[in-house]
C-alpha cells in the first residue's frame, strides 16, 4: 500500500526505487515517489514500471527524472539500471 510504502521511506533512502505506475490506492507510482522524495530530502534512481505505452505518460516520467520501464521489463534493462 501507499501508505506502508510511504512508513518505509522513514527508514531510509534506498539506491534505486523500482515504483509500479498504477497503484490502485491514494497515489499513482509518480505521486508516490514524490511523496517518497520529499521524507528523504533527496533523490535516489527511480525507475517507473508499467503495462502503458503512453507517450504523456513516459513524458511525465521524464519530467519527474524517472527512467521509464514497459512491462515486462527485460532483464537486461533492469542490470542497467542497478550499474548506473
Amino acid at each position: 500500500s501507499c501508505k506502508g510504502a510511504l512508513e518505509l521511506a522513514q527508514s531510509g533512502m534506498p539506491d534505486l526505487l523500482l515504483v509500479d505506475y498504477d497503484l490502485n490506492d491514494i497515489f499513482d507510482g509518480i505521486e508516490l515517489s514524490s511523496e517518497m522524495k520529499k521524507i528523504w530530502g533527496n533523490e535516489p534512481q527511480i525507475a517507473l514500471v508499467t503495462a502503458q505505452q503512453n507517450p504523456a505518460l513516459k513524458q511525465r516520467a521524464k519530467e519527474n527524472n524517472m527512467t521509464f520501464l514497459v512491462k515486462p521489463a527485460k532483464p537486461a534493462a533492469l542490470r542497467a539500471l542497478m550499474m548506473q
